[in-house]
């Protein structure tokens, strides 16, 4: 689990003469772990191409390079945005959990607000407004990446 990660990041890795700020450390572990869904998600589309177009291309003269950089690339990165748009808004709403190594982030901020204000219905539900604000307004704006990127009658793989 990603809480996990965070731990051995910030409190484990000074025991092997390792060690970072608070920051750099949730930098770090949200990175690695999105990295790690990244990876899985572009392996997957690049592996969803039919074998034949890349059959196709080879018999159509094009080098390895080629045939990847022409035929499956751009068929991957169409059929990769949902997923990767998906997995940024994922690493979006992870980040509160930088609050159990002290960061002040948003999460935090709304906890600050409702301890001193003793109002914590209101105070979470406007950290909970700002989350789905940012998130919805990224996962509209990938559709309409995704529109622009459409090609006219192609139907998908």
């Amino acid at each position: 689990p990603l809480l996990v990660q965070i731990l051995l990041i910030y409190f484990g890795l000074p025991a092997l003469g390792i060690k970072f700020d608070a920051m750099t450390s949730i930098f770090l572990a949200l990175g690695l772990n999105s990295a790690a869904y990244q990876a899985e998600i572009f392996r997957s589309a690049v592996k969803s191409i039919p074998e034949v177009q890349i059959l196709s291309a080879e018999s159509l003269g094009f080098s390895g390079y080629q045939v990847y950089r022409y035929v499956v690339l751009p068929q991957a990165l169409r059929i990769s945005i949902p997923s990767l748009v998906n997995e940024f808004v994922t690493v979006i709403k992870e980040s509160s959990l930088a609050s159990v190594i002290g960061i002040v982030e948003l999460t935090r901020r709304g906890e600050y607000v409702a301890s001193y204000t003793y109002r914590a219905l209101e105070a979470y539900l406007v950290v909970a407004l700002v989350y789905f604000i940012v998130c919805y307004a990224i996962s509209h704006s990938s559709r309409r990446i995704e529109k622009a990127l459409k090609i006219p009658g192609y139907t998908g793989v």
